[in-house]
């Protein structure tokens, strides 16, 4: 019963009770029996309502209280409290019963099948507590239906506890598109092979027709660009991935795919100064013994991951453990899902790899992998680079740099509490679902 609104004297309570019927639908007249039955007469004046017939006697009497069991489909309003008697509980939204003058309202049910949780029925005319509102439905992110009030001339009575909201869905990165930003936004070439990004600062691993792209890099989120090529030291201008820390940038790169493997050696080139200066470590060095180019890198500490292959020959993910002393190669004989490795990435035990056919995640250290493509909204399914940060991912293609960000549905907001009588506390307001739901408010406390 809405805040406020007139309440119904007991006979025009009784002259629809309901019974197990969904939200909204007509009440079916609790006087309709075809056959009288010895007690009736009784009955309509003194007793527990059924789940036939819901409402409570007109002098004494509980409302019914639903359950799964009977309210098997759709949602169940709890039946009416008689004049001394208590509201029945609502089932699956349905709204809980309201008290007549003596007793406590009904609680509103837990939504199951439906959105928004019921609301908690009203409490006695002069005497009793209203219901507490019911639970949004979880994963849907449902609001909390409101507490019942106290009733309208309320000496004592608290005020029903808004029900707790719904929680919401978190919908993965990559399901809700990408955006593309190209040489049209200043990047060195729209052949992109290696991102990397920390806050508003990305590094963009680029290459021209000719070989010529470089490392560009933003300070202002894509808005402007620096590029640095073999003037400053790097190995080539061919750059195929970045990773920074701080100040220290670490380039894969290579001489291209022209001339004989020894032409195509790439280079793992390292700047300790935000790229003025690099320093540059090849296969003489003992990286990536099985390939002839150097296609991605990331580094925690002194590991570094550097995605090797191409070339016509294969090459996989080489890990070093101390810096680039010693290395050792994963390739197809280990899981990977091909021996050329573009880019890679690791959160944990998660490892993104740009291959030539999309991007592979695995979320259990390479045991199982998930690929995207095109079809998810990749600008190519050749993916030269790979970063991730909170629920964002940057993929670099030969269609432009895609960015996914996750969206969500936020959790249903709380239910607010009902008013106390004239003596009595406010119901607290429910809790508002994950993520986001908003928390319902208190209701108003009595002297």
């Amino acid at each position: 019963m809405a805040v406020g609104a007139a309440r119904p004297t007991a006979s025009a309570i009784r002259a629809g009770g309901s019974g197990p019927t969904a939200i909204g639908a007509p009440v079916a007249s609790a006087g309709t029996s075809a056959t009288w039955k010895p007690g009736s007469i009784l009955r309509a004046f003194v007793g527990d309502g059924t789940a036939d017939n819901p409402n409570g006697g007109i002098l004494i009497g509980n409302g019914f209280s639903y359950t799964a069991t009977t309210c098997p489909t759709g949602s169940c309003s709890g039946g009416i409290g008689g004049i001394l008697g208590n509201g029945g509980n609502g089932y699956d939204g349905g709204d809980g019963g309201w008290a007549g003058w003596f007793g406590h309202g009904g609680n509103g049910g837990d939504a199951v099948t439906v959105s928004n949780g019921g609301i908690g029925g009203d409490g006695g005319l002069f005497v009793g507590d209203g219901g507490a509102g019911g639970g949004g439905l979880d994963g849907a992110g449902g609001p909390g239906g409101r507490g019942g009030n106290a009733g309208g001339a309320s000496l004592l009575g608290n005020g029903g506890n808004g029900g707790v909201g719904g929680t919401g869905v978190v919908i993965p990165a990559g399901a809700t598109g990408f955006t593309n930003y190209t040489t049209t936004n200043g990047l060195g070439s729209d052949s992109v092979n290696g991102v990397y990004a920390v806050g508003n600062t990305i590094y963009a691993a680029t290459r021209g027709e000719k070989r010529e792209g470089g490392l560009s890099i933003s300070t202002n989120g894509g808005t402007n660009w620096t590029n640095y090529t073999t003037a400053n030291g790097l190995g080539h201008d061919n750059v195929n991935g970045v990773y920074a820390v701080g100040d220290t940038i670490y380039a894969a790169t290579s001489a291209g795919q022209g001339g004989t493997p020894d032409d195509q050696r790439g280079e793992l080139s390292i700047s300790t100064n935000g790229g003025t200066n690099w320093t540059n470590y090849t296969a003489a060095d003992g990286l990536g013994s099985d390939s002839n180019r150097v296609n991605g890198v990331y580094a925690v500490g002194d590991t570094i991951y550097a995605a090797t292959g191409g070339g016509g020959v294969g090459g996989g993910v080489s890990i070093s453990t101390n810096g680039g002393t010693n290395w050792t190669n994963y390739t197809t004989a280990n899981g990977l899902g091909g021996d050329v490795v573009n880019g890679v990435y690791v959160v944990s035990d998660t490892i993104y790899a740009a291959t030539g056919g999309g991007l592979g995640i695995s979320a259990n250290g390479g045991t199982n992998w998930t690929n995207y493509t095109t079809a998810n909204g990749l600008g190519s399914d050749r993916v030269s680079g790979v970063y991730a940060v909170g629920d964002t991912i940057y993929a670099a293609t030969f269609g432009g740099l895609s960015i996914s960000e996750a969206s969500l549905t936020p959790g249903g907001n709380g239910g607010n509490g009902g008013n106390a009588g004239l003596f009595g506390r406010g119901g607290t307001g429910g809790t508002g679902g994950t993520p986001d739901g908003v928390n319902g408010t208190n209701g108003t406390n009595g002297l």
